[in-house]
């Protein structure tokens, strides 16, 4: 009975060990994912670098 009893906590706890480390990739991953993403400044420069290149060549 015991033998049960300590495979069910056994099982329990990789599985809450498993859930918080997926947890955690997830963040990384969405942390990652915020800083590859333009933010508005890169796209405010972005248009003001186009701007002066069409006043450049106009």
């Amino acid at each position: 009975m015991s033998v049960v009893i300590g495979m069910g906590l056994a099982i329990l706890i990789g599985l809450a060990a498993m859930a918080s480390c997926n947890h955690l990739v997830r963040r990384l991953n969405a942390l990652r994912d915020r800083r590859a993403a333009p933010t508005d400044l890169d796209i405010c420069q972005g248009i003001a670098a186009a701007s002066s290149d069409h006043d450049h060549r106009a």
